[in-house]
């Protein structure tokens, strides 16, 4: 037989080996692991969709319909504080009797500063030590910023995963073969300048 063709012929096999031997790795790797910044543009339209539903509120207590009780939080702005995510909100409230069609009672407008630091909850965004300040102080004001608290710790979650699958887990065709990204998972969450970072592990499959 010819040097040449028995050449071609051990090329043409190692370069098969070495492709199959690269699939089987991508097949079996181990999970991946790896930071998502999400800027804090982006996640104030996520916050906006999850949680202020309502004509762009997020009514803490009563509803729309209510005029003499109701309290609700609206125009979320977003930030970096250290190791906590800030928020600040526009918050209008009232507590006060229907009394021959007057709100007879208290009531208030006023910006509200939260503070929390993020954590991982059951895949989804989590928050503690909320810490609430206003520019300005009255009985009211403190009852607002007690009450709030408490319902923040018990209803505030942000799910980043559900939109991270539609963009991440969509079947890609590599040449002749499929890839597909699975068991995404969110296992880390911190604060940046101006973005939160998340920790992603994930496994890449081809077919």
């Amino acid at each position: 037989a010819s040097p040449i063709n028995n050449t071609g012929a051990a090329y043409f096999i190692l370069t098969i080996m070495t492709r199959c031997l690269i699939l089987a790795l991508l097949c079996v790797a181990p999970a991946l692991a790896v930071d998502v910044e999400l800027q804090y543009g982006a996640l104030e339209k996520l916050i906006g969709e999850q949680a202020f539903t309502t004509e762009g509120r997020r009514y803490v207590q009563g509803a729309k319909d209510q005029k003499c009780r109701f309290a609700f939080l609206e125009k979320p702005h977003l930030s970096g504080a250290g190791e906590q995510l800030q928020l600040k909100v526009n918050f209008s409230g009232k507590t006060a009797l229907d009394m021959l069609g007057h709100c007879v009672g208290v009531g208030d407008q006023f910006e509200l500063t939260i503070l929390a630091k993020p954590k991982i909850d059951n895949g989804v965004i989590a928050f503690d030590q909320f810490q609430v300040s206003t520019p300005r102080d009255s009985f009211y004001i403190r009852r607002v910023r007690t009450a709030l608290v408490e319902t923040l710790n018990k209803q505030f979650r942000i799910d980043i995963m559900a939109q991270a699958r539609k963009l991440i887990e969509v079947p890609q065709q590599v040449g002749a073969y499929r890839q597909e990204i699975k068991d995404l998972k969110l296992t880390a969450v911190r604060v940046a300048g101006d973005a939160l970072v998340l920790g992603v592990d994930f496994r890449v499959i081809v077919k």
